[in-house]
């Protein structure tokens, strides 16, 4: 049971959703959905992937990854 809830928490804890819908925001974004955790999608000096669905400027609906480092990496928008 304790290894359950640490698998939980430390899944829970690899994606960045206010980071993720900031960096969005200031890429033109809105309308954004956070989907959660995206596995897989980011590089190796990734730290946090949270999946996203959002409108673009020109009014489509697009979906893709918002990969964020630590402290000095920021965050990138991946689709």
């Amino acid at each position: 049971m304790r290894r359950l809830l640490v698998l939980c928490f430390l899944l829970a804890s690899c994606y960045a959703p206010n980071d993720s819908r900031e960096a969005l925001q200031k890429s033109g974004y809105r309308n954004i959905q956070i989907d959660g955790w995206a596995p897989f999608n980011c590089g190796d000096n990734d730290t946090f992937s949270t999946g996203f669905t959002a409108t673009n400027s020109n009014g489509e609906r697009v979906s893709g990854t918002v990969c964020c480092g630590l402290i000095f990496k920021g965050c990138t928008v991946r689709f």
